[in-house]
This record gives C-alpha cells, structure tokens and sequence, in this order.
C-alpha cells in the first residue's frame, strides 16, 4: 500500500501573488488533493482563508513547491 502523503507547510517561505488587486499568501500544499491554502488580502487587511487549485497558482510558484510534491 502506498505511503499517504502529509500536508506540507509554506508559511515560513513567505509565498504569495497578486490577482486583481488581492494578495493570495500561501499556507500550505496538499500533494493528495493537489490544492494550496492560502489567506486573501485586499488593502492590508486579511479577506478570508481559501483552498485554490494547485493549477491557479503562477508558473514560479509552483517551481517552488514541485520539489515537494515528490
């Protein structure tokens, strides 16, 4: 049986992107279900916790976290 994979925390590496004036912060990767949660900001303050697709993420974060995936 294969070894289930664990949620793995980015907090620490201080990730994030810009969508439409909104900062998405990621806080963790699950390889299982292939989905980053992150913390929306809009203006400085803090939006609501959300889990985007893996694929929504921009093409050099998801270099960053590939790694981790394996």
């Amino acid at each position: 049986m294969a070894k289930k994979k664990t949620i793995i925390n980015v907090s620490s590496q201080k990730l994030s992107f810009i969508i439409d004036d909104m900062e998405y912060k990621l806080i963790s990767f699950d390889p299982n279900k292939m989905c980053v949660d992150v913390n929306i900001h809009e203006v400085g303050q803090k939006v609501k916790k959300d889990q985007i697709p893996f694929a929504h993420i921009p093409k050099d974060l998801k270099k960053l976290l590939k790694p981790f995936k394996g």
